[in-house]
């Protein structure tokens, strides 16, 4: 048992410093902003909240992971899924709303953007077919372990390196899908 320093209060440290902590080291944390959560944090100005944090939180179920890891209730920390997530206002006065249902989604692209639905939910697939195949290497699997990454996983998301489009940039690649400059954002 050793004593560990872990630098940065955000979802990553804390997450790490629990880990730690259950597994029988010594850990301090060291926060350089007043409040601890990094992006998940909030301004409080009088009767105002404003979220300063992610406007989008991807897999909550790593943050429900820890409190049962510390045999807590995720209670303390209640996330709410919303219907609409997104709303997005445009300088010419086009405004979007976001629904978190597919076929919402296509309908307001192809109404408000005049893009092919089929065209925008095939990209969604193959982003989500991306994510798949990348989330058990890089995002719940440690890079540092390297013994631990040689595995049928690491194969088969290395036979899908084009499908990553490693080599543009997301912008790029919706310019080349999308035809309207408001999607490419």
């Amino acid at each position: 048992m050793g004593n560990v320093a872990v630098i940065g209060a955000g979802v990553g440290g804390l997450g790490t410093a629990i880990r730690l902590a259950k597994a029988g080291e010594k850990v301090t944390v060291f926060e350089a902003n007043v409040n601890v959560g990094g992006k998940i944090n909030n301004l409080q100005l009088g009767d105002y909240r404003f979220d300063m944090g992610p406007s989008v939180l991807t897999a909550p179920k790593y943050i429900f992971e820890l409190f049962e890891l510390c045999n807590r209730s995720s209670v303390d920390f209640p996330v709410q899924r919303l219907e609409t997530p997104f709303h997005y206002f445009f300088r010419d006065g086009t405004n979007m709303k976001l629904s978190v249902h597919r076929e919402k989604l296509l309908k307001e692209f192809e109404e408000k953007l005049g893009e092919n639905p089929t065209v925008l939910n095939q990209y969604l697939e193959k982003a989500k077919s991306n994510y798949e195949h990348i989330t058990p290497l890089f995002i719940e699997s440690s890079l540092h372990y390297f013994p631990g990454l040689l595995n049928k996983q690491l194969v088969k998301a290395l036979g899908r390196l084009p499908k990553y489009r490693l080599n543009t940039t997301m912008h790029s690649e919706n310019e080349q899908t999308f035809n309207n400059p408001k999607t490419h954002q």
